[in-house]
Order: structure tokens, then C-alpha cells, then sequence
């Protein structure tokens, strides 16, 4: 009976750990807000769900014409692209979208605590996560500073999808998910 017990606990042991290795992300909306920023600081929207369907919206993206850099920016106003601007809608690259999933799982974004000493340095592009995991978990994680290496991994493989540009624009508006500072 003794033994009965003990393999009992263990079977409950390994299946408990096994729920946390089940964890699974099934969404990533990703926001960058522009308080606090000082230059060209681009406003994006994007979610990416688990059949690597992506939906951007660029709200806001400046530039510097060449007055600026001929008038070592005396005379200067940033002004707005709006070729990149718009909505845009597609499937990523299933390698891009296999690496993004495998960071965020393996590095266990589910658990990442919003300390405003290691996450909000006032000084910078604000970005906003908003991940959703399989067992009904949601995690917000706003973030403006350059010190945290899972974070910023997270944020240039984002930008890089988003750079590319790869995404078909589209004359249908949508919203997006996002989260208030």
C-alpha cells in the first residue's frame, strides 16, 4: 500500500510539472506608443495569432527630408510617410513565427513581472505586449527601456517582421488590442 502511495505522488508530481511545459502561446499583440519618445519614433499595431496570420496597422511614421540634414536640423520638421501608413494583413514566415513562439515559451514570458524600476525608464519608445497563453492566461507587459535581453530579443524579432514589410495592405480597418499607459 506504501508503494501504492508513492507512485501515486509521483504520477501527480510529473503531471503537474507537465501542465507547466504545456504552456502554449496562442496570441501576441505587440503596441509601441510614442510618449516619451524623442525623434522619429514610429506608432505600430500588430498581432500575430497561432496560424501566423498578422494584422498591422502603422498609425503613425516620420521621417527627415534631406532640409533637415542640409540645415544640420536648424530648420527642421519630421514629416509623415504615408506609404507606410495604413493597415496591412498576411501570413509570416512560418521559421520567423516558430522562433518568436519557441522565445516566448521557453523563456517563460508568461511569468515576466511588470516592475516599473526595470521596465519603464521614461525616456523611450514604449512597448506594450499583450501575449495569450492556452489555459485561459493573459499577460500585459509594458516596457521603454533597453536593459531587459528578453524583451529586447522579443522587440527586434517584432520589428523585423514589421520592417519587412511583407504584409499586403488593405482597404479594411480593424482594431487592435491595446493597452493604456
Amino acid at each position: 500500500m506504501k508503494s501504492f502511495w508513492c507512485l501515486f505522488i509521483l504520477i501527480f508530481a510529473l503531471n503537474s510539472c507537465k501542465k507547466e511545459d504545456n504552456l502554449k502561446l496562442e496570441k501576441i499583440v505587440f503596441n509601441t506608443d510614442d510618449s516619451g519618445c524623442w525623434g522619429l519614433c514610429p506608432m505600430y499595431h500588430l498581432e500575430i495569432n497561432e496560424n501566423r496570420i498578422a494584422r498591422l496597422h502603422v498609425e503613425k511614421f516620420l521621417y527627415y527630408d534631406s532640409t533637415c540634414y542640409k540645415t544640420k536640423f536648424e530648420y527642421c520638421e519630421p514629416k509623415s510617410d504615408s506609404s507606410k501608413i495604413g493597415y496591412f494583413e498576411g501570413k509570416i514566415n512560418p521559421k520567423e513565427f516558430i522562433q518568436i513562439k519557441s522565445f516566448i515559451e521557453r523563456n517563460r514570458f508568461d511569468t515576466i513581472q511588470n516592475n516599473s524600476a526595470k521596465t519603464n525608464c521614461k525616456d523611450g519608445l514604449h512597448e506594450k505586449y499583450i501575449l495569450y497563453f492556452n489555459q485561459n492566461i493573459r499577460k500585459e507587459i509594458v516596457y521603454n527601456c533597453i536593459e531587459n535581453p528578453q524583451l529586447d530579443s522579443l522587440s527586434k524579432m517584432l520589428f523585423q517582421i514589421i520592417d519587412k514589410n511583407q504584409l499586403k495592405r488593405t482597404d479594411k480597418s480593424f482594431y487592435l488590442e491595446n493597452i493604456d499607459l
